[in-house]
């Protein structure tokens, strides 16, 4: 069958707007792409890295209140409810203390009166140090005691570059 010239350019017509549909899915197919190739770069840039590598360790963020800790000596029910972090001793290695309750003393200068029981959760990661050796320790003050009832989320090495 013959077809007539306004058939031919009918059909042309209708043949280049779907060229052109297709061209513009491509192209929008390609910026979403792009744009979401962006986002995943920007989420590797804030967040440093999706993995940290053997050896990267990065030092600990403290997310708990820093306090007085003459104030906490001597009110410390004050605290019920909070999370803290302290620079700490124990006198005793703290690598196989997970599931018990350690006794702390102060690392700070003047402040050696102090002396916290911290219960350690049976799967808290603990670092390997010894005894006399200061650490970090983010523990919640579950009921306002220097005794009894504070719970260790973190315990970490200092890196070095923390103050007291």
């Amino acid at each position: 069958m013959v077809k007539t010239y306004r058939e031919r350019k009918a059909e042309e017509l209708k043949e280049k707007q779907r060229r052109e549909r297709i061209r513009r899915t491509i192209i929008q197919l390609s910026l979403v792409f792009l744009g979401c190739i962006c986002l995943i770069a920007l989420f590797y840039l804030i967040t440093g890295g999706f993995k940290k590598g053997p050896g990267k360790e990065r030092p600990v963020q403290r997310v708990a209140s820093k306090i007085n800790l003459g104030v906490f000596v001597t009110n410390t029910d004050s605290y019920k409810g909070k999370l803290l972090t302290l620079r700490l001793e124990s006198d005793t290695p703290l690598r196989d203390q997970a599931g018990h309750d350690v006794t702390f003393k102060s690392a700070a200068k003047g402040h050696e009166d102090l002396h916290l029981v911290i219960t350690f959760p049976s799967d808290l990661k603990l670092p390997d140090v010894g005894s006399e050796e200061a650490v970090f320790v983010t523990f919640e003050c579950t009921e306002g005691s220097l005794k009894k009832g504070n719970i260790a989320r973190v315990v970490a090495k200092p890196t070095g570059h923390e103050a007291d």
